[in-house]
């Protein structure tokens, strides 16, 4: 029998928050330009820590509550200033969120680089316990034989017997917050180990797939950059003279089959053979190879004055001053190491050809595989499905709870956190906007089958959403289903099969165009990073 599960708001948490003992004195505040009252106090440090607890640069809305003061950032707004941790942390507060600046630092490896290393979202230990993360995979990497391999790595830390179990995770207290807990607390998992082993390293193979299309676009700029600079002029330089000598080889080759065709008449009539019709056929076939002829003479000269016309407008550029072409001026936005990379395949059996994109791997495993040469071993025949979903961003996942004692008697009450949005309507005489959770939309695929089935999600990653990968479904907090918050779709985002083809075709062009256009170290046309 299933219970609703118990919900509250965390403003009602806040409410009750009091600073007391070593957190009001952990978390001085220093004012600026602004006082900060002791009612005020407790929400601006919560909402400072739960950013510090997530390293997000947002901190939601409903943290900050309808009181507080709203001043616009951009415009000079108070700010409150929080000690006690690494370093000094400025909180400002807006309409709409608040930005704690400096609890998100940005990882020193670049964008493009973390695609082609695959493993953009590691299994949250809130979640997943003690699944390990993803290894080195092998290049190429052999379904029948290097998955199984690679999953029970994966799961060697957790007893064999609790593999093909669904487990409910204890969620953890956290630091400073009484009563508070950041977990699934008494919500049993949607899967099993073993299916978030195959998620993650699902996720792994596909982003590493997606990212042969970066290494491809990469060695096909490198390669044009190192061809020599050809002008116009020099180009048209190079077909004159091809021309000149296509229209020589016809002339000789005119003259020859003129001169056979004289030949073949004068023999004729030396040998005094009264056939009219005959001579007439070969006085024909002569003066049709006179035409040619006469033909691939004009032909010849007027190649002979493009030449000409040619080898003048190169002498005469020669002497001005060379323009560099507008686009060369442009920084090249592809990374030059990337096309050092080698570029990753998978095959599904030893003796199956190797698959360099998404499309065709996921085409594969919808086909019957069988390997003859390891004890007849087979990938079995697998399904796909393939939607577009949506969800609320909640990347906190707290939950309270106010029983000690064991673990099956506590009952735990859920405490949502998704971003919001205002919705544009403003209840009258407050000044208040009305906020909604924004969507968080994402593209999900999902392989059912025997030997490597799978659920896997592309959506907007790091922060602020600058890049774009797969994420392995119920791995980390924001792939994660619970009762209030499904990957949800309607009936017209269910992909038909080749409506999936499609999509598949452009899934490694926008993960690829998403590392670069989402790295800060990238310079894109004639704007600076």
């Amino acid at each position: 029998i299933s219970r609703p599960v118990p919900l509250a708001s965390i403003t009602s948490y806040i409410s009750r928050l009091r600073l007391e003992g070593d957190a009001s004195k952990a978390q001085a505040a220093v004012v600026q330009r602004r006082a900060v009252s002791s009612e005020e106090l407790p929400q601006a440090w919560a909402a400072a820590a739960f950013a510090r607890l997530r390293e997000t640069e947002v901190v939601p809305q409903d943290l900050w509550g309808p009181a507080l003061p709203t001043p616009s950032v951009a415009s000079g707004g108070a700010s409150l200033r929080l000690g006690g941790g690494r370093g000094a942390e400025a909180v400002a507060w807006g309409s709409s969120v608040g930005a704690c600046r400096g609890s998100y630092a940005p990882s020193d490896v670049p964008h493009w680089r973390v695609l082609l290393e695959g493993s953009i979202g590691q299994p949250d230990p809130l979640l997943c316990g003690q699944l390990g993360p993803v290894p080195e995979l092998q290049n190429p990497l052999t379904v029948l034989s290097d998955v199984p391999r690679i999953v029970s790595e994966m799961l060697q830390a957790i007893p064999q017997e609790e593999w093909d179990t669904k487990q409910f995770r204890l969620p953890a207290p956290v630091d400073g917050f009484p009563n508070l807990y950041q977990g699934p607390g008494g919500l049993l998992h949607s899967h099993t180990p073993r299916e978030l082993a195959q998620n993650v390293l699902a996720a792994a193979i596909l982003n590493r797939l997606c990212g042969n299309f970066l290494i491809g676009a990469a060695s096909a700029t490198k390669s044009v950059a190192m061809k020599a600079k050809v002008s116009p002029e020099e180009k048209a330089a190079t077909t004159a003279r091809s021309a000149v000598r296509t229209k020589t080889s016809d002339l000789q080759q005119a003259e020859k089959e003129e001169n056979l065709a004289c030949s073949a008449l004068n023999a004729f009539r030396a040998s005094c053979e009264a056939d009219a019709k005959k001579d007439h056929e070969l006085q024909s076939v002569v003066k049709w190879k006179s035409g040619v002829k006469e033909r691939a003479e004009k032909d010849l000269e007027e190649a002979k004055k493009e030449l000409k016309g040619a080898e003048e407008a190169l002498h005469a550029s020669r002497k001005q001053a060379q323009a560099t072409p507008w686009h060369t001026r442009w920084h090249n936005c592809m990374p030059p190491e990337a096309a050092e990379e080698r570029p990753f395949a998978v095959r599904l059996t030893t003796k199956s050809p190797l698959l360099t994109s998404v499309k065709a791997f996921l085409e594969a495993m919808q086909t019957m595989q069988i390997d003859r040469s390891a004890g007849m071993g087979f990938v079995a025949k697998h399904a796909l499905e393939a939607a577009f979903v949506r969800h609320a961003a909640d990347h906190f996942m707290l939950c309270t709870c106010d029983k000690d004692g064991q673990e099956a008697s506590k009952v735990y009450t859920h405490m949502p956190l998704p971003v919001t949005v205002g919705a544009g309507f403003v209840l009258p005489g407050s000044g208040s906007e009305l906020r909604v959770p924004r969507p968080h939309h994402a593209f999900q695929l999902r392989l059912t089958g025997q030997t490597f089935p799978f659920d896997v999600i592309l959506s907007a990653l790091g922060s602020g959403g600058r890049s774009l990968g797969f994420l392995g479904v119920g791995a980390t907090i924001a792939t994660y289903a619970t009762p209030w918050n499904q990957l949800e779709c309607e009936a017209h985002d269910i992909l038909w099969a080749e409506e999936a083809k499609t999509c598949l075709d452009l899934v490694p062009i926008a993960t690829s165009m998403a590392a670069l256009v989402g790295d800060p170290s990238i310079v894109l046309g004639l704007f600076p990073p």
